[in-house]
C-alpha cells in the first residue's frame, strides 16, 4: 500500500480487473462468523503474514489466520455498548510510535445536567505494546486525537494518507451512505490531533453511495495514489479514485458503476471490504463482509504497471465528477460566498490540532509471493 506517494507521474497499471472467487475454492467461506461482519487486515503479530479481524454481530471481533496458526487476539479490547452491534474497526499508527492502534464507533455516554444522552463517538485504543506484541488500552476521550468525532449510527472507519502529505487521514462512512473526511494536521509537534473537514473542504464532499457506506483505502488501479472502494448496503461495491495532481489538494471522484470492475457484482447485504494482499501476488485482493455473515474474496486480476503518457504528462483521461464551483470560497455547495461558508471555515480551524504521524498502516499487509489461494483458514482456537 502506498502512503506518500508522488502525484503527476505515476505508472498506470493495466485495466483493473477482479476474480469472483467461489466458495469451492474461497479459503475463508468454510467459517461461521455469525451476521453483519466487518473484516480488517493486519499484521498484528509481526509474523510477516496480514490476519484477519472480523467484526461481528453481537460486539466480537473474530481473529483469523492460516490453519494450524495460533495465537491470543489482541483486539478482545474492542467492546461494544449494545449487544447488537457489530464493531467496525480500523488499524493504523496513529500516535507514531511505529505500531499499530485502533479505532472504532460506539455510542458512549455524555454527561449532561439533565440525563444521559448516548452519542456514536469515535473510540480509540492505543498500542501500549510493542508492534509484535500490541496491547490495546483505551485512552479517555478527553485525551483522544479524535475526541468530538461522531457519527450517526455505525460509522465505518479507515485509515489512508489521502492528502499526500506522509501522515495518515481518517475516512469514515456513514448510514446516509455519504464520507466524512477528518485531515491530520500539523499544527504542533507531538500533539495529535484529527479535525473534521467540513463542506468543500472534504474531497468527498456530495459523494453518496445510498445508504450504509463502508470505506476501504487502497491503491486499486496501481497508479501509485490511494483510491477508495466502498460499499453499500444493496450488497455493490463503489470505486472512488483520486485524481489529485502533483502538490495540489486531493480530488476524487466517484465513479459510475458501470466504469468499475465491480459493475455486476452484488454480495448479500450492507458489504464491507478489506484489502490484503491473500494470493502473495504483490496486489491487494477485497475481502468482502456482509449482513448475512459471509466473507467473499475477490482476486486481483491487475498485472504488473505499464507506463502510461496521459498520467506521466499530468493529464487524466476520465473526468471528475466531485462537485465543483465556480465561486471561490464557497464550501458548501450552494454558488455564494456567504456566512455559512465562513462558518464552515471557522469551525474546520478550531479543530484543527494535529501533529506529525508516522506513515504507518496495518491494512493491506500482503504475505509472502506465492502463498497458494486455497490455504486454509480458520478462527483462531480461544476466539
Amino acid at each position: 500500500m502506498f502512503i506518500g506517494a508522488a502525484h503527476g507521474a505515476e505508472e498506470q497499471g493495466s485495466p483493473v480487473a477482479f476474480k469472483f472467487v467461489y466458495e469451492a475454492e474461497n479459503p475463508l467461506a468454510a467459517e461461521t462468523l455469525g451476521r453483519n461482519l466487518a473484516p480488517v487486515a493486519a499484521d498484528l503479530d509481526g509474523d510477516g503474514l496480514a490476519e484477519l479481524y472480523v467484526g461481528t454481530h453481537g460486539k466480537r471481533m473474530v481473529l483469523m489466520k492460516h490453519s494450524g496458526q495460533s495465537g491470543k487476539n489482541p483486539l478482545d479490547a474492542v467492546t461494544m455498548s449494545y449487544e447488537s452491534d457489530t464493531p467496525c474497526v480500523a488499524l493504523a499508527d496513529v500516535d507514531g510510535d511505529g505500531d499499530d492502534d485502533a479505532v472504532w464507533f460506539d455510542f458512549r455516554p455524555v454527561d449532561t445536567n439533565i440525563s444521559a444522552v448516548f452519542l456514536n463517538r469515535m473510540v480509540f485504543l492505543k498500542n501500549e505494546g510493542t508492534r509484535t506484541a500490541p496491547d490495546f488500552q483505551m485512552v479517555p476521550e478527553e485525551e483522544s486525537p479524535f475526541a468530538g468525532i461522531s457519527s450517526e449510527w455505525q460509522g465505518t472507519p479507515a485509515f489512508g494518507d489521502l492528502d499526500n502529505d506522509g501522515d495518515v487521514d481518517l475516512l469514515f462512512g456513514d448510514r446516509d451512505g455519504s464520507f466524512r473526511y477528518c485531515r491530520n494536521l500539523l499544527v504542533e509537534e507531538g500533539t495529535v490531533v484529527f479535525a473534521e473537514m467540513m463542506g468543500r473542504l472534504n474531497p468527498f464532499f456530495g459523494m453518496d453511495v445510498g445508504e450504509h457506506s463502508s470505506p476501504v483505502v487502497l491503491d486499486l488501479d496501481g497508479d501509485g495514489d490511494l483510491d477508495v472502494v466502498s460499499g453499500e448496503m444493496h450488497g455493490g461495491l463503489r470505486w472512488i479514485e483520486n485524481l489529485s495532481a502533483l502538490g495540489g489538494s486531493p480530488v476524487f471522484t466517484l465513479k459510475d458503476p458501470v466504469d468499475t470492475p465491480f459493475a455486476t457484482f452484488v454480495s448479500g447485504i450492507a458489504t464491507m471490504p478489506a484489502a490484503i494482499d491473500i494470493d502473495g501476488d504483490a496486489d491487494m485482493d477485497l475481502v468482502v463482509g456482509n449482513s448475512q455473515g459471509q466473507l467473499v474474496l475477490l482476486s486481483n486480476q491487475q498485472s504488473q504497471p505499464v507506463a502510461d503518457s496521459s498520467v506521466a504528462s499530468g493529464t487524466v483521461s476520465s473526468v471528475s465528477t466531485h462537485p465543483t464551483s465556480e465561486t471561490k470560497g464557497d464550501l458548501n455547495g450552494d454558488n455564494v460566498v456567504n456566512i455559512a461558508d465562513a462558518f464552515l471555515a471557522l469551525k474546520t480551524l478550531t479543530e484543527a490540532f494535529t501533529g506529525a504521524l508516522s506513515p504507518g498502516i496495518a491494512e493491506g499487509s500482503t504475505f509472502p509471493r506465492g502463498t497458494p489461494l486455497g490455504n486454509v483458514w480458520g478462527k483462531v482456537v480461544g476466539n
